[in-house]
């Protein structure tokens, strides 16, 4: 009995699948003859195309360059811009999220997947902190920056 076991999961471990064989050219090395693929830019899901945000970072560079020193090294600029309807409210975010030590991303959330406004997203994630106080500087800061371009 425990023969034919072994022969079974033996036969099933050397059989090739389909997904064992994507799994081996997908580790595979590029080719030097084609060349590697460049990222595509940041698109919205739905229509394909920037958001109004995105197209405002993309026009300034240097704003985009001052925002993205304040997000986590890991987190692209264009792709956090995306779902915010305007440029302050963003750049707020992003800065408030970077003032109070909370994840831009959770913030990013409560902002637009809850309907939270900056000061409510605060309070929801740093209940010990003096929220509107926060808000107004987070958008303080928000307009100082955008105004340097």
């Amino acid at each position: 009995m425990k023969s034919t076991i072994f022969a079974v999961t033996l036969a099933i471990a050397l059989t090739p699948c389909a997904a064992a064989a994507d799994f081996q050219q997908a580790k595979l090395p590029a080719s030097k003859t084609q060349p590697a693929k460049p990222n595509p830019p940041a698109k919205t899901a739905a229509t394909g195309t920037l958001s109004p945000v995105q197209r405002a970072l993309n026009r300034d560079p240097g704003l985009s360059g001052r925002v993205a020193e304040r997000l986590p090294a890991r987190i692209d600029v264009m792709w956090a811009a995306s779902g915010f309807r305007d440029l302050a409210q963003f750049v707020a975010a992003v800065n408030a999220a970077d003032n109070l030590q909370i994840p831009f991303m959770t913030l990013k959330a409560r902002i637009l997947d809850d309907g939270m406004n900056l000061s409510q997203a605060i309070r929801d994630l740093r209940r010990s902190s003096d929220y509107r106080k926060e808000a107004r500087r987070a958008e303080d800061e928000a307009k100082a920056m955008m105004r340097k371009r």
